[in-house]
């Protein structure tokens, strides 16, 4: 007798994979994502065209929205060394103009929100001179997601060396990045760089949407520098704080060893894009924690990130 055999086909599931292109495997980002960065620096060269791959990354800042990415977003996401960088960009020269498509980030927005080295900071500026001022979804500038973050006065003065008029760009809630250094309690020096950029009472007089001041917001934090942050937005010993801090070492006060708690306002989960709604962070209840209340945050569409100092 005669047996016939037949065939079915099976469909099996997908490779799942943190960085995929039409939900395949892109090689560089895998690297990328190992921090093998001799590796991906050999990969870049053999196949330069994997610097021009978009790839779909779920989470890329939230944990929970879809993002399509370059391997440079990638890169400035994982703290890469500049001779990453520079290799990525050689293979593919226009992508430091190129966005991600969440949140409308560039290279430099991605390399200050994760706190970059300054030589990538510096080589981003020179490549890219017009992302200082570029603004993101939110109306974000770099210079404020470096001020948000924490950095020390040599990124800030980068950024600000290159476009000088950042330092007046307000956010659609109409914060400039005194407002939210202030806010993240950053070093003297840092803060009077920026108002030192400004035109005369322009530090004392600009507010957010809820009429805050640069000074209001100082009076609010809790940091080791508060009573010298507030004497110097408020004018009272002003020249006196100038020549107590010229001298300081550039990083030395930077957020990392001043502020006295995290997030205190939730910027950090607007910022990082937990949504693109934008909120008026002074009506976010404060937590005990120094993180946001994420009940009251509930009612503005953010959800609510806690994050420890």
């Amino acid at each position: 007798s005669t047996q016939l055999t037949m065939h079915i086909p099976i469909s099996l599931p997908p490779i799942s994979s943190p960085f995929s292109r039409n939900r395949g495997r892109n090689k560089l980002n895998l690297l990328l994502f190992e921090e093998d960065w001799v590796s991906a620096i050999t990969e870049i060269e053999c196949h330069p065209n994997e610097t021009k791959l978009w790839t779909t990354h779920p989470g890329f800042f939230d944990g929970d929205h879809e993002s399509h990415v370059l391997p440079i977003h990638v890169a400035c996401s994982l703290h890469a060394p500049v001779e990453v960088i520079r290799a990525i960009v050689r293979a593919h020269p226009q992508c430091v103009s190129l966005a991600e498509s969440s949140f409308k980030r560039l290279p430099l927005h991605i390399a200050c929100q994760f706190a970059a080295r300054i030589d990538v900071i510096e080589y981003l500026s020179q490549m890219y001179a017009s992302g200082t001022m570029a603004a993101d979804l939110l109306g974000r500038l770099p210079l404020h997601y470096a001020c948000s973050n924490g950095a020390p006065l040599d990124v800030v003065d980068a950024l600000i060396k290159v476009n000088p008029s950042s330092v007046l760009y307000a956010d659609y809630n109409g914060w400039i990045p005194l407002h939210v250094a202030v806010h993240f309690g950053a070093g003297t020096v840092v803060v009077k760089t920026l108002v030192d950029q400004m035109p005369p009472m322009s530090a004392e007089t600009s507010k957010t949407k809820k009429g805050s001041t640069a000074l209001k917001l100082a009076q609010k934090v809790k940091t080791k520098n508060r009573e010298e942050v507030v004497r110097l937005l408020s004018g009272v010993g002003g020249a006196e704080v100038a020549s107590d801090f010229n001298d300081m070492s550039r990083s030395s006060r930077s957020l990392d060893s001043n502020r006295a708690g995290s997030d205190p306002e939730g910027w950090v989960a607007s910022a990082a894009g937990d949504t693109p709604q934008i909120i008026d962070l002074l009506d976010i209840e404060i937590s005990a924690t120094g993180g946001f209340n994420s009940a009251a945050a509930a009612g503005s569409g953010v959800i609510g990130v806690s994050r420890a100092a």
